[in-house]
């Protein structure tokens, strides 16, 4: 329906009707979430509606009514549509009131949780004498609810009143996962169990209900992945939730029951059972790990069972990690490398937050490498792959403290192998195909994971913005001799593992040589970590990826090249230098070729000069011409590219990073945003070598026709970006000789008005004089330009600049006086 339909055709599903003749009339949200829906509501006689059906088909009805709104944008409260709305409604009929169009949403959606949450308290109570559809439309609503609406804080009454609703929704659902889970684990022990037409019905309605619970309690978790790559963060519903003391029975029943499921293989139900709490705890500790280091509420002592949920809950976990690894079935197996994985992941991501309670301050996490390292070690040997798979990723996601105590290891072991005392090396050689190498592993997807994870610890390990155990100051994890060690051994590994025949490990194994080549670069080291050969032998490597079949490894390799680039000119010698002079140019000028081209081939799909490709193939560009931008500074930065050779292939470089700033509009603003930080990083002495090629003067006269569209309220360019075309503004005006400035007022694209703008502008940016008189002197010099520019502008120039040198004149007179005041003194 959206975006077709107007801001106040919503009001049919959002407000009463607005026409005063009418009869007030429940918005059509409200109706179809009441529809068919009073059973129960404490009157045990009542039942659902004879309609079945009726009441499915309302429950689908409102879910695809609100995953086809616009919640995102309305919750904007400052867009025009909003305001729009605002003004159509505010009439004395509307029953929220005056206000943007965000608080009359917010109580829409208000009123439809408070109804779900009626509808699974009915379900908890009258479950047997509700379908099972039903029951599951009702969980599909509340899955619907928190995928679509975008929770934030409670910044006001509104938001506050929505996260408190949904905290009592996260209640009701949290009461039927242990109504369920506690239904069927006893049930699964009675008499009535043993026939054979019951058990077979009860199980599959318990197991279609649990499923839908479990399927809304992942959903309110967050954590998930979206298709741009992102990730889901936790709602803020559910982090009051799992904060507060209303979550201690469903979390304290989870943990339980997922330490009991080890042990129940005789129950005709723990499969699913097991799974489902399983999957949630996972979800938790992915997304909300300091659960685990919460006091639990005590509680006076009856039973063995309750003393097992008394215990720290940081305890019980490392019971039913360990446990599940230990488990004869392979897929019971797999979840605690699984759950050990979310752990370590949710562990990284809180070590940000600026919360103690959150962070886990104070935790011993000793038992990560005591026990959890063993037993991912263990597995990476396991004959399952998906165990494999979850083991090596897991490993990639220790945090810097815990491969310190892993490195010690190695210092104080002796008659054994590296390979044998430190992760770090038996997940090395897991990298390599087992197929064609007496080492590593036949899974392509266990390879990819472990190239992976080599690449996160050489990011952990090596660069010094991991602070480990020493806080307020820069810390590296390993050093330098160890350093060297590693990085030795990663480069001869990932040099065979990009020429693997599976995609997914040489994409992976670029991305491990990336991260350990911007680790090393932002230790900046005196001393060299990787030797010369070394690097040059990768940078070959990589730039034959570059012209690979799969986009994936392209963009891995577009992104590598430029890290590696920065290493290799900057750590050769002059001995060296000579030795492969032409090697090294000949490479410089063909990787910015390369470059050169993946953002050539987006420029021309954004101006219709090329072929239209497909969605995903245009995606693919784009991430491609935006890892070229960036790529594309290591090489200008570095002496070959002002190399005779190479002088055509880096000024087309360098017209097509000004061609995307040129194309702001329609360009994607990642790309632009590259391109701009690539061209005020340039050095000027490349700028100058360039200026003979027009290229300076370009970019002069695109950043102010740019600017001067802006000023007038010509363009809708963002403010961010227009912060940055200023300062490359700014930059080529100070580094632009009379020559450039020539160039760029020669420019069609360029009129009088723009250069009185310019005028204005260089004014407010207080210029030096030889600025103004270089530009001055352009215009009285050149007859051809007289035509173009009215003489007062000129005069212009030429009195600014007179007027900004007697300036400078009388600070240098005002500043010698100051020091030969100071010499009397």
């Amino acid at each position: 329906i959206y975006p077709l339909s107007t801001a106040a055709q919503w009001s049919v599903f959002l407000e009463t009707s607005p026409v005063p003749s009418q009869a007030p009339v429940a918005p059509l949200l409200l109706c179809v979430s009441q529809s068919r829906s009073n059973y129960g509501g404490g009157n045990t006689n009542k039942v659902i509606a004879s309609d079945e059906k009726e009441q499915v088909m309302a429950l689908t009805a409102l879910k695809e009514l609100i995953l086809s709104m616009p919640l995102t944008l309305w919750f904007g409260t400052k867009t025009s549509i909003a305001k729009s709305y605002a003004a159509f409604s505010n009439s004395s009929n509307s029953s929220s009131g005056g206000g943007y169009l965000k608080s009359r949403i917010i109580n829409s959606i208000i009123s439809i949780i408070r109804n779900v949450c009626n509808l699974i308290e009915d379900c908890n109570e009258h479950q047997q004498q509700i379908n099972n559809d039903v029951i599951v439309a009702i969980f599909d609503l509340s899955n619907t609810i928190f995928t679509k609406v975008p929770f934030g804080q409670k910044s006001n009454n509104h938001e506050t009143n929505l996260i408190t609703s949904t905290i009592g929704l996260l209640c009701a659902l949290g009461n039927s996962y242990i109504n369920n889970t506690t239904t069927t684990t006893t049930a699964a022990t009675t008499k009535e169990l043993q026939h054979h037409h019951y058990k077979e019905k009860n199980l599959r309605c318990n197991q279609i209900v649990l499923d839908s619970i479990v399927k809304c309690l992942l959903e309110s978790l967050g954590g998930r992945v979206t298709q741009q790559g992102t990730v889901t963060l936790l709602p803020s519903p559910t982090q009051e939730w799992l904060l507060s003391v209303e979550s201690e029975e469903f979390l304290n029943h989870l943990f339980s029951l997922s330490l009991r499921s080890n042990y129940s293989v005789n129950m005709q139900d723990s499969a699913f059972v097991q799974t489902g709490a399983l999957d949630v705890l996972s979800g938790i500790v992915h997304t909300a790990p300091w659960v685990l280091s919460m006091r639990q509420k005590q509680t006076k002592m009856i039973n063995h069972q309750q003393q097992e949920q008394e215990k720290n809950r940081l305890v019980v976990f490392q019971e039913i990690i360990s446990s599940l690894f230990y488990h004869n079935d392979a897929s019971i197996r797999s979840f605690g490398a699984k759950i050990v994985e979310s752990f370590l992941q949710g562990r990284k991501a809180m070590a940000l937050s600026s919360d103690e309670q959150l962070r886990m301050t104070g935790v011993d996490f000793s038992f990560v490498t005591s026990i959890f390292c063993p037993l991912l070690h263990r597995s990476l040997n396991d004959y399952d792959v998906s165990i494999r798979s979850f083991a090596a990723s897991a490993l990639g996601h220790l945090q810097g403290s815990d491969w310190e105590s892993i490195f010690k290891v190695l210092c104080v072991s002796e008659g054994k192998t590296k390979h044998e005392t430190n992760y770090f090396y038996s997940l090395l050689e897991v990298c390599e195909n087992r197929r064609i190498s007496s080492r590593g592993d036949k899974s392509a997807n266990v390879r990819s994971m472990a190239c992976k994870a080599i690449g996160n610890i050489c990011t952990t390990c090596i660069s010094k913005s991991e602070t480990s155990s020493k806080k307020g100051e820069e810390y590296a994890i390993l050093p330098e001799s160890q350093v060297v060690e590693v990085c030795k051994d990663v480069s001869e590994v990932m040099l065979h593992c990009m020429l693997d025949t599976t995609a997914q490990v040489r994409s992976m194994a670029l991305f491990a040589i990336g991260n350990l080549a911007l680790a090393v670069k932002e230790r900046e080291s005196d001393n060299l970590m990787i030797p010369f050969s070394t690097t040059r032998s990768l940078c070959i490597s990589v730039y034959k990826c570059l012209d690979d079949k799969n986009e994936k490894v392209i963009g891995n390799a577009i992104r590598t090249i430029g890290h590696l680039v920065s290493i290799l000119y900057d750590q050769v010698t002059p001995q060296q230098a000579e030795a492969c002079s032409q090697e090294m140019t000949e490479l410089c000028r063909k990787v910015a070729c390369k470059l050169t081209c993946k953002i050539n081939h987006t420029i021309n799909d954004a101006t219709n000069e090329s072929t239209k490709l497909t969605w995903k193939q245009r995606s693919n560009a784009k991430r491609h011409a935006w890892g070229a931008c960036n790529s594309l500074k290591s090489l200008f930065g570095c002496s070959y590219a002002r190399k005779k050779e190479n002088q055509e292939a880096f000024s087309n470089a360098l017209s097509e990073l000004i061609r995307c700033v040129e194309l702001t509009q329609i360009l994607n603003e990642k790309i632009v945003i590259s391109a701009l930080s690539t061209l005020t990083s340039i050095p000027p002495m490349t700028w100058h070598y360039f200026g003979g090629k027009n290229v300076l003067g370009n970019g002069l006269a695109v950043c102010i026709n740019i600017m001067y569209r802006d000023n007038n309220k010509e363009s809708n360019v963002k403010p961010i970006l227009i912060g940055k075309i200023r300062a490359m503004l700014l930059s080529l005006v100070n580094l632009a000789t009379e020559a450039d400035f020539y160039n760029c007022f020669a420019s069609d694209d360029l009129s009088a008005s723009m250069v009185e703008f310019l005028y204005c502008w260089m004014v407010d940016q207080k210029l030096e004089a030889r600025i103004y008189s270089t530009v001055s002197s352009v215009f009285q010099r050149q007859s051809d330009l007289g035509d173009k520019v009215e003489m007062y502008i000129v005069q212009k120039f030429s009195s600014r600049a007179l007027h900004e040198h007697k300036k400078e004149n009388q600070e240098f007179f005002n500043s010698s006086d100051c020091i030969e005041g100071e010499d009397e003194l």
